[in-house]
């Protein structure tokens, strides 16, 4: 009986080991989810009264490790080709609690405005694309953000010419990119977890 007893005691201690383990390993990583904000129809209706074409709202939640932040970057995609058109950091709290951020597109004849609603304001610029036909798609699920990996949470796309626009997939990066050489012109909105800048 006593060596019975002894059995189960070391199988005790093996799991609690475990278990201390996985969880101080887990309190050392960032564990940010970002997830879309769903609009009642009365928001909706007071967004359309404002004259911003096409918005989407999303919530971020976690808590931020020391040392660590989100940078917001709208980047532009020409052909597959990609450079930075807007960007924004260091304006995130260490606990986040649904913070709300979004992503608006204004399109009026040649001018295209960006706009890029961060915890701690709106950033705009403008695009001055001149386009016949575009798209717009968003993130429709819950998703992690991993560390120096660019989470795409919304898309505006558009041909010069009037030719039809793909579905783009957002969390399938390499098909996405693959995509984007097809289109004239694009603004990609991503976030990504980041070393904070010193």
């Amino acid at each position: 009986m006593k060596k019975y007893w002894f059995v189960l005691f070391v199988i005790a201690l093996s799991i609690t080991g475990c278990s201390t383990s996985s969880s101080s390993k887990s309190s050392t990583q960032s564990s940010i989810s970002v997830q879309p904000e769903k609009l009642s129809s009365r928001e909706q209706e007071l967004i359309s009264k404002t004259g911003v074409g096409t918005i989407s709202y999303f919530t971020l939640s976690g808590r931020l490790k020391k040392g660590e932040d989100i940078e917001f970057e709208v980047v532009k995609v020409e052909r597959g080709k990609k450079s930075p058109s807007l960007k924004s950091y260091g304006v995130m709290t260490e606990n986040l609690k649904k913070e709300l951020i979004s992503f608006g597109i204004v399109n009026r004849e040649s001018n295209l405005q960006i706009l890029l609603g961060a915890p701690d304001g709106l950033v705009t610029g403008n695009g001055s694309e001149t386009v016949k036909a575009s798209m717009f798609q968003d993130l429709s699920s819950k998703i992690t953000l991993s560390k120096n990996k660019p989470a795409y949470l919304a898309v505006w796309s558009g041909n010069k010419h009037g030719s039809s626009l793909e579905t783009l997939d957002l969390l399938d990066h390499k098909e996405l990119m693959k995509r984007l050489k097809r289109v004239d012109v694009a603004f990609l909105y991503q976030l990504t977890l980041v070393d904070k800048k010193k």
